[in-house]
């Protein structure tokens, strides 16, 4: 029985994180896929001679930036709603 009450505590917590609207910042989001497309895009054109996946790598990687340019802004100006 306290296995499952554990169980229970640890869900709940989950649930009241996201009622309380801890959830991705917007302006991160953007962010994120604005630096994977952008990446993307700018590896096709100078990447292209190279195997596919760098590519994706690369896109990663400028996602990965772009999050933490938003997580930045977040924390510096707040979200942009």
């Amino acid at each position: 029985m306290a296995r499952s009450r554990a169980r229970r505590r640890g869900r709940g917590k989950a649930r009241s994180r996201a009622a309380k609207g801890e959830r991705l910042p917007l302006v991160a989001f953007i962010s994120l896929m604005a630096g994977f497309l952008l990446t993307y895009l700018g590896a096709e054109m100078v990447l292209s001679t190279y195997l596919h996946p760098v590519h994706w790598l690369t896109a990663g990687g400028g996602g990965l930036l772009g999050y933490l340019a938003g997580m930045g802004w977040y924390r510096w100006r707040g979200d942009i709603v």
